[in-house]
């Protein structure tokens, strides 16, 4: 099958003559749709999306199904597989093509549904004149009629045997119809006498010449479709057609440009390819006798640097697709938040997912992140942008206990800021060479945007924490501090706490690395001053700041119940490390003094936050009991911290707990027991506090079994063991945690 240099190629064209087999194995035109989808980078969701676009939908069931049948046919285990084996194929780059005809169909698809709403007015039956000669454009033709048709415009396919045979006849045919005329590209003489049959017509109907290289004459429609796209033959005529929706087909029109410019002009992919595909064989057959190894090589090189250019229908910036990426990141901005904190924060978080997802989506494909990466992007929508990919990133962190996948959206995040502040500096400088207070002299000016940087840093270091060196996670944190110090952003004090958890997992090191314990105890000391003076800081800082600065929280951290508690968390947790090195009774005795001033305030605020907060805490409190009771110090001695756990906690917060120590003599296991199942009790399955209390519930019928009667008893307090065991295990595997003991927990 030979195309005419006139004709288009269509996506089944393209699939018919070289995609049924590739590499040797034979594949449906779904499948390949599914294959292109997935080298180029797309989820199986966003596959499902893009392939829906029109009248044929498609759910993300058979995408996998699809998926599952291409894996099996090339014996592949992972979607690696799958680009590996397109990328060593001959037709790697007509699938890369094959992609982009994808896209642009996809996106006129719906194009096509917007200018339907808006044709309101009956139009009479088109008839589509072609001529028979070469057989030229059947493609365009068929193309043309069928969408057509789709928007309720009925279509009439005509062929006439020549054109200067048919000018009087089909004039006749034609007088009380509209008509669009093809006109062959190889007949130029007798297409200028057919055109100059219409110029002194007074035709009621509209008439619409389609020609190559076709010069204007007044008072005729001619379009000349050897320099446009088809989608603007497309528009062009549906305007002619329809004039009241001819400023919407301009608009559409200018969109399609400027995303696929002059690369999918018809005729051009099927040149491009047909040479590709021309080459690929005269190569594959010389190679085989003269070149060997080194004409393969030629090869590559040859399509990599000559047909490419022609294959890659590269996209100048598309103003649709940013455009809807701007206005869901304005709205999205205003909607949502970075703070993960409180249970409503976190169900709008939640509700936004989706949405969020879809901009990092678009954002990924087509080429999008060049126009964000240019010199001339605004502040406001770089701002929204990067803005919407951190609260996505939050959401990753906090709600999946992914910070892998949080921060691959933070460092592209990252990236961009750093490239709009470099555009804009008159020395050219690497921001990563940079002390925080050198960054804070180069960003200063840059209102909106300094902000974005530092919520950015701040949030980078948050998924070190989590996943991966938290000492990589303190160069950041170090970066916000001093620019959330100078900016007035929240940020900058939550990095000071940050920097505190981290210190405080240098100290554990120095424990096991057997250092001094006066430098340990002195360190400990240190921190504990510190958090007590984050504690009762009464500045005002600004607190989720949003793109626009019209939008954000203030915060005073005194006043904060949330702030207070996760200080005398870590204080708390402090004091839990100074008891495992001190070996001073009377020292001992006056941490554990301290520590029951400390709980006091600490249980007064439980029912002001959180239950997953509430349960961290109580791990804490639960962990300091056994660590107490293993230096021999009596917690339940001390009335007043005692009571108030056992009538505070215990009984106004959950009744139910107090019958958890059963069996359990022992009173301060018995106590410990206590809290860790009300932990237990009001985390979520997903919550890593549901493992520690698992852990610490562990722990203490470890130490029940140690002084446990070899009767039936030892039994059933081992099989509590690994119960509970077995529980923390399957949450810490799902979270990708490790088990701890409590020290390992007081430096989370």
């Amino acid at each position: 099958m030979m195309y005419a240099a006139c004709d288009i190629v269509t996506i089944k064209d393209l699939y018919v003559k070289y995609l049924t087999n590739v590499a040797g194995i034979n594949f449906t035109q779904r499948e390949i749709d599914v294959m292109a989808c997935i080298v180029s980078g797309r989820s199986v969701k966003g596959t499902a999306a893009l392939l829906s676009s029109g009248i044929k939908a498609i759910g993300h069931r058979s995408v996998e199904t699809h998926l599952l049948n291409i894996r099996r046919k090339i014996n592949a285990s992972a979607k690696d597989n799958i680009i590996n084996f397109v990328e060593l194929s001959a037709q790697r780059e007509i699938i890369h093509s094959y992609y982009q005809m994808l896209l642009a169909d996809g996106e006129f698809s719906r194009v096509l549904e917007k200018l339907k709403e808006k044709i309101h007015s009956n139009i009479d039956a088109v008839q589509v004149v072609r001529f028979n000669k070469t057989d030229c454009y059947r493609g365009l033709t068929n193309r043309l009629i069928q969408e057509l048709n789709y928007l309720g415009i009925q279509g009439v396919d005509i062929e006439c045997d020549s054109i200067l045979d048919c000018t009087k006849t089909n004039y006749m045919l034609a007088e009380d119809k509209n008509s669009i005329y093809i006109l062959p590209s190889d007949q130029s003489e007798a297409c200028s006498k057919f055109i100059d049959f219409y110029s002194d017509k007074d035709m009621q109907h509209v008439h619409i010449f389609l020609a190559s290289s076709c010069d204007q004459i007044a008072g005729l429609k001619i379009i000349d479709i050897s320099k446009c796209t088809y989608y603007s033959v497309f528009l062009d005529i549906l305007a002619l057609l329809s004039p009241e929706i001819i400023v919407h087909a301009k608009e559409f029109k200018r969109l399609m440009n400027n995303r696929y410019g002059d690369e999918l002009q018809i005729g051009s992919i099927k040149v491009a390819v047909e040479e590709n595909a021309s080459l690929t064989r005269h190569f594959a057959k010389y190679s085989r006798f003269f070149f060997g190894g080194a004409a393969v090589f030629l090869l590559a090189f040859v399509l990599y640097r000559v047909t490419i250019p022609k294959l890659g229908m590269q996209h100048h910036g598309s103003d649709d697709v940013i455009s809807t990426i701007n206005s869901i990141a304005i709205v999205s901005a205003k909607n949502s938040t970075t703070n993960n904190i409180t249970a409503s924060t976190l169900a709008a978080n939640h509700a936004s997912v989706k949405q969020l997802e879809s901009i990092w989506e678009r954002f990924q494909s087509n080429g999008i992140e060049k126009y964000y990466m240019a010199k001339e992007v605004g502040d406001k929508e770089l701002s929204n942008l990067v803005y919407c990919f951190c609260v996505l990133a939050n959401y990753y962190n906090i709600h999946e206990h992914d910070g892998l996948k949080a921060r691959v959206l933070l460092n592209k995040s990252n990236k961009l800021l750093k490239q709009y502040i470099m555009y804009r500096s008159k020395i050219p400088f690497d921001l990563n060479t940079l002390t925080p207070e050198q960054i804070y002299i180069e960003i200063k000016d840059f209102v909106g945007i300094r902000e974005m940087y530092t919520l950015v840093q701040y949030l980078l270091g948050r998924t070190y924490t989590y996943q991966g060196s938290k000492q990589d996670g303190a160069k950041h944190f170090k970066i916000s501090l001093v620019l959330g110090s100078k900016f007035g952003l929240f940020e900058g004090y939550l990095s000071r706490i940050n920097l505190l958890k981290i210190q405080k997992n240098d100290i554990v090191s120095m424990i096991r690395a057997k250092n001094s314990n006066d430098v340990i105890i002195n360190a400990c000391n240190n921190a504990i001053e510190e958090y007590k003076a984050l504690m009762y800081d009464n500045n005002t800082y600004k607190d989720s700041y949003r793109p626009s600065g019209e939008i954000f929280n203030l915060v005073v951290p005194a006043n904060s119940t949330y702030n207070k508690l996760e200080c005398l968390q870590e204080i708390l947790s402090y004091y839990c490390i100074l008891i495992s090195v001190e070996n001073d009774h009377a020292r001992l005795k006056f941490y554990m003094n301290n520590i029951a001033n400390t709980l006091q305030p600490t249980i007064d605020l439980f029912k002001q936050v959180e239950p997953k907060k509430v349960a961290s805490v109580l791990c804490v409190i639960g962990y300091t009991i056994l660590l107490l009771r293993d230096e021999g110090i009596t917690f339940s001695n001390e009335s007043g911290a005692y009571e108030a756990l056992t009538s505070t906690v215990l009984e106004k917060l959950n009744k139910d707990a107090a019958n958890t120590s059963c069996h359990i003599t022992d009173k301060e296991l018995a106590l410990a027991a206590q809290i860790f199942t009300l932990a237990d009790s009001i985390s979520k399955q997903s919550h890593y506090t549901k493992a520690e209390a698992n852990n610490g519930l562990q722990l203490v019928y470890e130490r029940v079994l140690k002084a446990a009667k070899p009767d039936g008893d030892k039994y059933l307090i081992m099989d509590k063991i690994r119960h509970h065991r077995t529980i923390r295990d399957k949450i810490n595997d799902q979270l990708k945690r490790k088990s701890s003991d409590p020290i390992d927990f007081l430096v989370r």
